[in-house]
Parts: structure tokens; C-alpha cells; sequence
């Protein structure tokens, strides 16, 4: 246990298992074993040396560090696995991954007007990449619209003509589309008239696919 002076605090006990959580963590071997143990097996010392390519010594190290605090568990057939509490904590790295990844990004944006359910899931995109101009993003958001195969839900601010062609073309087809207008979406003149043959509009704000009335 570590000692902390941080003054006189009814949260200072959570506030040491907590700085004991990040002070085991504050290791690039140790994260890389959670891991590669959260990815759900149960592996020998071996097993974890070779993926990891450490050696037998720096992987045994690290490994009691983990077992004593409590983040990793050694079964009968010798094989360690994550705890709960390891499974928890290991669950939670993307997030700081995220963070991290993109800390310049963050010097120059805020997220504090984003809703905090946002925020909290942040670590769902540590594997995504920053893209810079509007057209990148329209473009991968035209294909990932004109290839649905089942259903679309899109919350709409601004469409775009060829996304209003788009979205015809895939209800034409029997997909279920469902969107969340406001009173200031904007769409283009060029397919209003269309999409009123298509969408109803609810008080709100809520738009439903209907039935095609007639064929685009």
C-alpha cells in the first residue's frame, strides 16, 4: 500500500485503491498481459511470454504484480486468467487509450457540449481514425447508407441530394428507415417533394418510412 497525503477527505480511502489501481497499471508490459487476457483466454506463463515477446523473467514479474493486486487469478491447471475486477479494469483502457491517441486533437476541440452518454463511451472508438474535411465523412457516410441491407436509423440535421436519392432508393427496396428530423433539418428542394411520398413526419420530430406511393 502507498501512502498519500491528500489531505482530510470522507473519499480518501477510494481515492488510494484507486491511485493502487493506476500505480499497477502504469506499466506497458502489464497492460499488454491484461490484454491480451481480456481478449478471454487462459494462458500458461509461456503462452503470455511468447505473445507478448518477453522474457520468462519480465512476464512472471509483472504477472505476481497483477495476481497480488487482485487483477489476475491463477486456476488449478496453471493457467492465469483475468478476475472481475481485472476483466472491469481491463474493459476500461480504451477509454484512456482514446484519450490519449488523440490528446493534441484535444488541445484544440472541446467535447464539454457533448452528453455525458456520449462521453462515457468513448472507448468504442479507439480503433478509429481522425478525417479531415466534410467530403471525407459525407463520402463514407453515402456508402454506408447505400449499402444497408436491412434497416437505417439516422438522426438528420442536413441532407444531402445524392443521400435523399440514396434513401429512396434503398425504401424502394424494402429497407426500414427511420429518422429523427428537426424543425430546422434542412433538405434540398430537389428531393422534398420526393421524400413526402415516402416519410411521415410525427409531432415529434420522429420520421417513419412508409410504404412507397409511387416509384422515383
Amino acid at each position: 500500500m502507498h501512502e498519500y497525503d491528500v489531505g482530510s477527505n470522507d473519499n480518501d480511502d477510494d481515492i488510494h485503491v484507486t491511485a493502487d489501481l493506476l500505480y499497477e497499471l502504469a506499466s506497458s508490459s502489464r497492460l499488454a498481459i491484461l490484454y491480451e487476457l481480456s481478449k478471454g483466454r487462459e494462458l500458461r506463463l509461456g503462452d503470455v511470454a511468447r505473445a507478448l515477446n518477453l522474457t520468462m523473467q519480465e512476464t512472471h514479474r509483472n504477472m505476481v504484480r497483477l495476481v497480488d493486486a487482485g487483477l489476475v487469478t491463477k486456476n488449478t491447471n496453471g493457467r492465469f486468467m483475468l478476475t472481475e475486477y481485472g476483466m472491469l479494469s481491463a474493459r476500461q483502457l480504451d477509454y484512456f487509450r482514446f484519450i490519449a491517441k488523440h490528446r493534441d486533437l484535444l488541445r484544440s476541440y472541446t467535447l464539454t457540449k457533448v452528453p455525458s452518454v456520449f462521453i462515457n463511451r468513448l472507448n468504442e472508438l479507439v480503433n478509429c481514425r481522425v478525417v479531415h474535411g466534410v467530403s471525407v465523412v459525407l463520402e463514407k457516410l453515402k456508402a454506408l447508407e447505400a449499402r444497408a441491407e436491412e434497416y437505417l436509423y439516422i438522426i438528420v440535421a442536413q441532407a444531402w441530394y445524392e443521400e435523399g436519392n440514396i434513401l429512396i432508393d434503398r425504401l424502394s427496396n424494402g429497407i426500414n428507415i427511420r429518422m429523427i428530423l428537426t424543425n430546422s433539418t434542412i433538405v434540398p428542394k430537389e428531393i422534398i417533394g420526393c421524400w413526402c411520398c415516402y416519410i411521415c413526419i410525427g409531432e415529434t420530430g420522429r420520421a417513419y418510412a412508409t410504404k412507397p406511393i409511387w416509384h422515383i
